[in-house]
């Protein structure tokens, strides 16, 4: 028995780029290392698990070919065997593989899952590999999303010591690329196998959807944590006091310059400043909105100062927002 579908090139290429990161890849643990095809009448869903995190992609069938009955098909292809397809069936430039002119039938027997690309009048190259017994791990992945999916949203009050490993949040970013789209993040609690679960359910655009197992959080993982937010209330301060100074506070420094030394070269900013010429150039134009300078004239010239030295105060009040101090001496 065969079955056959054709699909579009982008779309395929899409899903086993955004699940390739979770495929298992741990020695000893065969059954992971390898990505399951479940094909329907009008989706093939593509499913990858290590066990710590796992992955589910739908790629759209445009031409169902024959089948028998109702049932889906279910077949595994190895890891290796998708960085091969993924680099047989290519097509340079992401717009021109959106179009339907690219397309790929995959017909799969009881021994091989043969992709070919049929995009034009004549067929192009095709890329037979060996179809893999079906293991059970994988099996359990739908149906875990979609117990995540149809799951409870954690408090935030109870995920306040919520941790993830680095490693695994990473293996999301393939999606994110893949789809050119942003990862949404849930926090879902829900029951498996009379036991209540905490995971993170990763969405990403219309066709993928991934999940996450949180890190178990210790006594003394909280111990150190602690300590460490104790340890950046002493630091913070300080890093704070001897960080760059805020562009407001440089505006009016910069202003002070000019109006006092009747200077509005750059140049001059950059020596008293310290500062870069694109910057110098920078607090220059909103002196110029600020109605301190006029218009550059260009050629190396210094734009014409607007504001006398004695009404420096008055000018800088206009920028801060802050009134102007009493003259010394006033009632």
């Amino acid at each position: 028995m065969t079955t056959e579908f054709v699909v579009g090139t982008a779309d395929l290429r899409r899903a086993l780029e955004a699940i390739r990161p979770h495929v298992g890849k741990v020695t000893g643990t065969p059954e992971y290392a390898r990505v399951r095809f479940i094909v329907g009448r009008e989706n093939a869903v593509l499913t990858a698990t290590d066990r710590f995190t796992a992955a589910l992609a739908i790629v759209s069938i445009w031409e169902p070919g024959p089948r028998d009955g109702e049932r889906s098909e279910v077949a595994e292809i190895l890891i290796s065997d998708v960085a091969k397809i993924l680099t047989i069936h290519n097509v340079a430039g992401r717009e021109s593989s959106d179009q339907p002119d690219y397309r790929l039938r995959i017909v799969i027997s009881d021994e091989h899952f043969v992709v070919t690309d049929v995009s034009g009048l004549i067929e192009g190259r095709s890329l037979r590999v060996p179809r893999l017994a079906t293991e059970d791990a994988l099996s359990s992945v739908p149906l875990l999303i979609d117990h995540a999916h149809s799951g409870q949203l954690a408090l935030l009050e109870d995920i306040t010591d919520l941790t993830v490993n680095g490693d695994h949040l990473a293996r999301f970013k393939a999606a994110a690329s893949a789809y050119n789209s942003t990862l949404t993040m849930e926090t879902r609690r829900y029951e498996h196998r009379k036991h209540t679960r905490l995971s993170v359910l990763v969405r990403c655009g219309e066709s993928f959807l991934g999940l996450m197992v949180p890190r178990p959080v210790l006594d003394e993982d909280r111990v150190a944590a602690k300590q460490h937010a104790e340890d950046w209330n002493e630091r913070l301060p300080a890093i704070v006091r001897s960080a760059p100074e805020a562009e407001a506070d440089l505006l009016g420094r910069a202003v002070k310059l000019v109006v006092t030394m009747r200077n509005s070269m750059p140049s001059m900013l950059q020596r008293r400043l310290i500062i870069g010429y694109a910057r110098a150039q920078g607090l220059l134009e909103k002196m110029t909105e600020h109605g301190i300078l006029g218009a550059d004239p260009g050629e190396g010239k210094n734009r014409p100062i607007l504001v006398r030295v004695d009404e420096l105060d008055e000018a800088l009040a206009r920028i801060t927002g802050e009134p102007v101090a009493a003259a010394s001496g006033s009632e």
